[in-house]
């Protein structure tokens, strides 16, 4: 259960990351980073992505309708469909968690988004957001790489029994 402000009993680590939603369309916070954060948990070994969490851990929710949520759903089946090689949509899951008061009392249209990566079935597999940006996952931190980097995360991937 989602209590606003209660902090949670998690850290960012390598399951796990938080992202505030401050201000503006969720929608457009959500799916400009969803594939980033995807790509990075489907090189590592799979993660959650809770929207609406500060980095502080701390609940705080974000307001969405009925028809905001559709949309925002929408958006992220559309960007992780940027992932090569592709996923099938139903691989990911995104569960929309209500947020209660002190009272533990439902807040009408506040929510904390999560969305689970799970591991790939090919860990062999190497996965590109918009088929050229390599993420990785390092204890908590999207890491994207570069020039030697990925050749040698590349070069990790084949050599893994």
């Amino acid at each position: 259960m989602y209590k606003i402000d209660n902090v949670l009993n998690i850290l960012e680590d390598q399951e796990y990351e938080f992202k505030e939603i401050s201000g503006g369309n969720p929608r457009n916070a959500i799916k400009n980073n969803v594939a980033e954060y995807a790509t990075a948990f489907l090189n590592n070994q799979g993660g959650r992505i809770l929207y609406g969490i500060t980095d502080d851990r701390k609940v705080k929710g974000f307001t969405a309708n009925a028809s905001l949520i559709d949309e925002i759903k929408q958006a992220i089946y559309n960007s992780l469909r940027q992932i090569q090689p592709p996923l099938s949509g139903n691989h990911y899951q995104i569960e929309f968690h209500s947020v209660y008061d002190s009272n533990s009392q439902v807040i009408e249209d506040l929510y904390v988004l999560e969305v689970v990566i799970p591991p790939s079935h090919d860990r062999k597999a190497i996965y590109f957001d918009k088929g050229r940006h390599l993420h990785i996952r390092l204890d908590g931190v999207k890491h994207t790489l570069n020039g030697n980097e990925i050749i040698s995360f590349i070069q990790g991937k084949l050599l893994e029994s």
